[in-house]
């Protein structure tokens, strides 16, 4: 401050001298012209007196000069404070408007009535209007309060002004529009101005309208999450490694056998879960290792004590609530399925001990004709093993006269599986051989979605030229196929 008063100190200490000068000068005319009225003497007597007088007269010259030096010296001061503190109030102002120009909120200032007494430009260019036309306008024209925040109030911003209280602590959720029709949510932070000016409040207003979208993002991903989370069939859990159960699902809850969710989180342990420990500390070996488990079969019990076959997928979390280390994983309930795979296998192995022991020839084909699986007894017409006749066309030895119905009459069982079809054609063995067979095929789907058929032979050439049965007498010419 006192560098500040000293930029122009030459020109105060000459104001200071010409102050003493003008002090002095005042007392010396004075005193002269009251000699001139007090005696006869002269102008230039008056003037100057001789002896003490002088001296005297000298004396209060100077006690006048150093009173007209001092007040000269408190003037000049006066002034110096006052430039100072235009000085200080222009830089505040200017700091004051930078400040808004620079802010990332809105600011309006609002005096009396609450209306617009200042406006940024950043708050101009956010409700689309210039700032001289905002100003003076009232400021329910511009913001309404969110529905439903203060039914006692209603929807006028001006009217929740006079709850505000603490500069800064009150945030005030609204619904601004421009003057184009647009319409944004906002937030304001309300801050009461210091009282004696014409400024009542300063309005910090900050559109909200990317919160919003994001938080109604995540409130339905929530809910999707929760619908997901709800109404998958696998049973979904979250637990602490000594086993404590934090959060199930429904489908948890109905696979382990729990009447309430809150049954099951109370009383339940995960530990409890496993009818063998072993298998449990396999596990848990298996996440300490790796972090993870998948596709990992469990053996559980349920709260019955009935036992049920499960496929597990646990994760180990690092959580950020405080909590540690959790397992995050899924239980998918495959007692039906491992039922129906024990069915499958035994149909298979009762399947495969049919074909294995029939007396007659047994193929499966694929629809390229290609066999897939053949029987022992298919020997005595391929003269090839099982394993040697696998890959090869089932109907390459049909004799070519009656190649074509046995094409057609399988072609129709592909198109229509489980439809048998019958047939008899001629077959010429690998010896050269001419033989008479009967057959019926199936069509069917296998689990991979693939179609097969299946062709069950049976050689009736000793039965035809015996008997001349099936239309062919005894040295006749063979038949073509039929179709059943």
């Amino acid at each position: 401050m006192g560098k500040n008063l000293n930029v122009n100190s030459r020109w105060a200490s000459w104001q200071v001298v010409v102050s003493a000068l003008l002090f002095a000068c005042a007392f010396w005319i004075l005193d002269t012209g009251s000699e001139l009225w007090r005696s006869d003497a002269g102008l230039f007597a008056a003037i100057v007196p001789q002896g003490d007088q002088f001296l005297m007269r000298l004396l209060y010259a100077s006690i006048f000069a150093v009173a007209g030096s001092i007040a000269g010296a408190a003037v000049q001061r006066g002034r110096d404070l006052e430039e100072f503190a235009i000085e200080k109030l222009r830089d505040s102002e200017r700091k004051y408007h930078a400040l808004l120009a620079s802010s990332f909120d809105s600011v309006l200032i609002l005096g009396s009535d609450a209306r617009i007494v200042e406006v940024s430009d950043s708050a101009a260019a956010l409700f689309g209007c210039s700032a001289r036309a905002m100003t003076g306008t009232a400021i329910d024209n511009f913001v309404e309060i969110e529905a439903g925040m203060n039914p006692q109030l209603g929807d006028r911003f001006s009217d929740h002004l006079r709850d505000v209280e603490r500069p800064g602590h009150e945030v005030i959720a609204v619904r601004a529009h421009g003057v184009h029709g647009r319409r944004f949510p906002a937030e304001i932070r309300v801050t009461p101005m210091p009282p004696g000016g014409q400024s009542l409040y300063t309005l910090a207003i900050r559109e909200t309208t990317s919160t919003v979208v994001a938080q109604k993002a995540l409130r339905h991903s929530e809910r999707r999450y929760q619908a997901l989370f709800e109404n998958i069939p696998d049973g979904v859990y979250r637990s602490l490694p000594n086993g404590r159960l934090l959060a199930g699902n429904p489908a948890l809850q109905r696979m382990l056998g729990y009447d309430s969710m809150a049954a099951l989180l109370a009383s339940a342990n995960t530990r409890d879960f496993f009818c063998d420990q072993l298998q449990r500390e396999a596990l848990m070996t298996k996440l300490e290792e790796s972090g993870e488990a998948r596709n990992f079969e469990l053996s559980l019990k349920r709260r019955d004590g009935s036992k049920l076959l499960a496929l597990a997928n646990i994760s180990v979390v690092n959580n950020d609530d405080n909590e540690g280390v959790v397992y995050e994983g899924t239980l998918t309930d495959i007692s039906e399925l491992q039922e129906a795979r024990s069915a499958m296998r035994e149909s298979e192995e009762h399947f495969r001990a049919l074909c294995e022991h029939a007396l007659d020839v047994i193929n499966v084909i694929n629809t390229d004709g290609e066999i897939t699986y053949s029987n022992p007894s298919s020997t005595c017409l391929s003269h090839r093993s099982p394993a040697e006749q696998i890959g090869l066309k089932l109907f390459r030895s049909v004799h070519p006269e009656d190649l074509p119905e046995v094409s057609r009459l399988i072609a129709e069982g592909f198109a229509r599986p489980g439809t048998p079809k019958r047939f008899t054609c001629r077959v010429v063995r690998e010896d050269g051989a001419l033989r008479f067979i009967e057959a019926v095929g199936v069509a069917f789907q296998t689990h991979k979605g693939e179609l097969r058929a299946v062709i069950h032979s049976r050689d009736l050439t000793e039965h035809v030229e015996a008997t001349g049965k099936l239309g062919i007498p005894r040295g006749a010419k063979p038949v073509g196929a039929t179709a059943a």
